[in-house]
């Protein structure tokens, strides 16, 4: 799963109104133990922990 598609399907679940916007993204890499807010980590799949 692309990380994209973690952050579309976090925003479907918690501001549906954004989701399919067209968004621009800096993306990074960081450790999932950066990631402090436990219901994003949550919907990171297994395989990018």
């Amino acid at each position: 799963m692309r990380i994209i598609n973690v952050f579309r399907n976090y925003m479907e679940e918690h501001h549906p109104h954004l989701a399919w916007k067209d968004w621009k993204a800096d993306v990074k890499t960081l450790s999932v133990d950066d990631i402090r807010n436990e219901e994003v980590k949550a919907n990171i799949p297994e395989e990018h922990k």
